[in-house]
């Protein structure tokens, strides 16, 4: 342990010492009493030695170190579960009460260090939806957006992810498989149904005239009474 006199109604750091079960953590004593314990990078970027004054002001920076800490612990422990839009993970940080400047500030680093990326986020989370079934440009946006991508960067994706689709091609593929089920419905029937269908998965105007088009449905002589 490293020792230093302390001048005359000074509060001083008097050691700096490495954790015995950590080496890469140093635990800070100020006036011979542990006072905190660090990361040897923030030991460093705070520029803590032996024999500085332990003031407020210092204490204060110590303390949000300490709490960058624990959001980054906590970021880390979510992340290493599944990823995550920088929105949502700084929503459910907050969620815990941490102060939102230290948690933009992790999310900064997160970002630096290459854990956080919401383009790489959002063109993977695109193409899983397409990949579980066809969906237009405005349900992709919709799921992007709920998963707190920003709304330009939404649009984007989908518009980067759908031009290496066929839109009518996809539409279509997915209402013939869905007719299977429909024998006996009415040629109106499946119309509306299948428009429907496909204008929850997202898909325009345009696309779900082309594709029900494309099926040339019949009428069903068995469909008498159908609602």
């Amino acid at each position: 342990m490293c020792e230093t006199d302390t001048p005359s109604g000074t509060v001083t750091i008097t050691a700096i010492e490495p954790l015995p079960s950590n080496p890469n953590r140093r635990r800070i004593k100020v006036a011979g009493r542990r006072r905190v314990t660090l990361a040897d990078h923030e030991v460093e970027r705070l520029g803590l030695e032996v024999g500085m004054a332990w003031t407020e002001e210092l204490a204060r920076r110590v303390e949000a170190s300490q709490t960058a800490m624990k959001i980054r612990k906590a970021a880390m422990a979510r992340l290493a579960r599944r990823s995550y839009s920088r929105g949502d993970l700084a929503e459910r940080l907050l969620k815990k009460d941490f102060p939102s400047e230290l948690v933009d500030q992790v999310l900064d680093q997160l970002a630096e260090d290459g854990w956080l990326d919401d383009e790489l986020f959002a063109r993977q989370l695109a193409e899983s939806i397409l990949r579980q079934k066809p969906a237009g440009r405005r349900l992709l946006v919709q799921k992007l957006v709920q998963k707190r991508v920003d709304r330009e960067l939404a649009e984007r994706t989908a518009r980067e992810v759908l031009s290496e689709t066929d839109p009518v091609e996809d539409a279509t593929a997915l209402v013939e498989r869905r007719l299977q089920s429909m024998s006996g419905l009415s040629r109106a029937t499946r119309i509306r149904r299948l428009s429907g269908l496909l204008a929850r998965r997202g898909f325009d105007p345009d696309t779900v005239r082309s594709a029900i088009n494309a099926l040339r449905l019949q009428d069903d002589d068995s469909d008498a009474g159908d609602p």
